[in-house]
């Protein structure tokens, strides 16, 4: 007879048994059912895929047909109504109109020098005109200190020709820079041209002589 320890030897045996036997059957049907899934979702997303693919060469002749159209569209409305006032457009998009400033420009003086606070030539034009009196006096624009300089210096040059300072604008045309006006002072005949630019708009005079400052005696040493 088998003895007590032989036994139970067996009966563990067979349970263990047992129990790989379950665990291997219910793997391989776990694996069964997981392929066939697969499969069937496989075959799901290609028919997807395929719907999709089809969809798109029905519509896709249509859609860049549309695209084309509305851009031609868009390229028209953005060119319809253009004109030679480029410079005018393009500072008005940005909130900032130099034509108009340049009109209240020339309104509030008939004549103005466009000007810049570091430029020697602008310094020298300015201290020539100091020799003359104007009434009403003429406007310096100082366009390096100009919130908007560039743009407005832009526009001038647009309209008056001269795009570099000093640049004097006298009733609306441009009568040249440092260099015209120095050749003119030298000939003796600025004041006249000045009096000829400005009409009846502008009075021009030769300045009255300056009184020199009396000199200081030096103090001697102590």
């Amino acid at each position: 007879m088998m003895s007590k320890r032989t036994l139970r030897l067996l009966s563990l045996t067979g349970m263990v048994l047992f129990v790989l036997f379950f665990i291997r059957h219910n793997a391989e049907y776990a694996t069964r059912s997981f392929s066939g899934d697969s499969v069937s979702n496989e075959a799901k997303v290609d028919n997807d895929i395929n719907n999709i693919r089809e969809g798109i060469a029905g519509t896709k002749g249509s859609a860049v047909s549309a695209d084309v159209k509305n851009a031609d569209k868009n390229v028209a409305a953005g060119t319809k109504g253009s004109t030679d006032s480029d410079l005018d457009l393009a500072a008005e998009v940005e909130g900032y109109d130099p034509a108009a400033e340049y009109k209240d420009i020339l309104s509030a003086s008939p004549m103005v020098v466009f000007s810049k606070t570091r430029c020697l030539f602008s310094k020298r034009i300015k201290a020539l005109l100091t020799e003359y009196e104007f009434d009403p006096v003429f406007t310096v624009i100082e366009l390096d200190t100009h919130e908007n300089g560039a743009d407005l210096q832009k526009y001038i040059g647009s309209k008056t020709g001269r795009s570099t300072v000093p640049n004097v604008v006298i009733n609306g045309i441009s009568r040249g820079g440092c260099d015209d006006f120095v050749k003119l002072d030298e000939d003796k005949t600025l004041l006249d041209s000045l009096k000829t630019w400005g009409g009846s708009t502008l009075s021009v005079k030769k300045a009255s002589a300056a009184v020199p400052a009396a000199k200081t005696a030096p103090t001697a040493p102590v």
